[in-house]
């Protein structure tokens, strides 16, 4: 049986984890990536998602954005030659519906 692995761990959670609401929050940011999962025509087990949701945002800088595409990009490189293409050209990456996205650099729970 594959070891599940410790969520901990994940940086990113960071941004989720520093809020009172971290699990709504978690849920809602799913949710969106399930909807868009659809639009896409991908499959992606809405059942997974506990159905505790909330209307807050939580902010993110675009420095962080632009990371995460740069790292994403990289990625692309190796696996998906067609969708590394794709992403090249964009500019300003679009975020998560329950981002506001505010100046900044990378933020500091980030592994570089």
């Amino acid at each position: 049986m594959k070891k599940q692995r410790d969520i901990k761990i994940i940086p990113q959670l960071t941004r989720f984890k520093i809020n009172k609401n971290s699990n709504a929050l978690i849920n809602t940011y799913l949710l969106h990536i399930y909807q868009e999962s659809i639009s896409r025509g991908y499959k992606f087990n809405r059942n997974k998602i506990a159905p505790e949701f909330t209307q807050s945002k939580i902010n993110v800088t675009n420095g962080q954005i632009e990371y995460e595409l740069d790292y994403l990009i990289s990625k692309l490189k190796i696996r998906d030659q067609s969708r590394y293409m794709e992403l090249l050209n964009i500019k300003k990456p679009d975020s998560n519906l329950i981002f506001i996205v505010v100046e900044g650099s990378i933020e500091s729970w980030e592994i570089i």
